[in-house]
This record gives C-alpha cells, structure tokens and sequence, in this order.
C-alpha cells in the first residue's frame, strides 16, 4: 500500500541532497521527490475511495433489506388472507414462515458480502 505521507526527514534530505550535488543532479533529485510525492496522494485518493466505497455499500446493504421488508410486510396482508382462507392458521403460519426465511436468508448474504 502506498503511503499517505512524506516524512520531514525526506523532504529534509532531498533539499540537503541538492545542496551538496549541485545544479548538475537537480532534475533526478527533482522527479525522485516529484515521484515520493505523488505516491502520496495517490495513496490518500485511494484510502478515501475505499471509504467511500464501505460507505456507500453498507448504505445499500441496508435500503435493500429495509426496501424487503416493507416489501414483504405489504406481501404479506393479501398472502396472510389467501392462506388464512385456505389453510386457516396453520396456511398463515406456513405463509409467514416463508417470509421469514426469504428475509432471513438475504440478511445472511448481505452480511458476507456475496
């Protein structure tokens, strides 16, 4: 992983370094503290693009379970009447059950993140 941060002893020794070398070695010292640099925020662009990302798939993980279970909620009044009607309350068990388990099992992959 590359890092966040150039140390002061580097920036120190890069100027130190063009001191003692003079003008001659200045462009080397220049794109080899040019190259330290970009590694940098490189290395910050991405831990920020990697948060964000946490970020914004934990927030759908749970509008997608929030969206089922409404979902399953306004389901479940015509399913509870249909088997209630025709299965009385073992056809309503039966029916929540299943809901139950369909809810159940997707907060089960969401949660390992498959």
């Amino acid at each position: 992983m590359p890092e966040t941060q150039i140390p002061r002893d580097e920036v120190a020794s890069a100027l130190g370094a063009r001191r003692e070398l003079g003008r001659e070695l200045e462009p080397e010292l220049v794109d080899s503290f040019a190259a330290n640099v970009e590694r940098a925020i490189d290395g910050r662009v991405d831990a920020r693009l990697a948060e964000r990302r946490a970020r914004r798939a934990t927030y759908h993980d749970h509008h997608t379970q929030f969206v089922l279970a409404l979902v399953s909620l306004a389901a479940g009044i015509p399913i509870t009447g249909v088997a209630g009607h025709q299965g009385g309350v073992v056809g309503i068990l039966i029916a929540w059950l299943g809901i139950a388990i369909i809810n159940v099992a997707h907060a089960i992959v969401a949660g390992r993140g498959d």
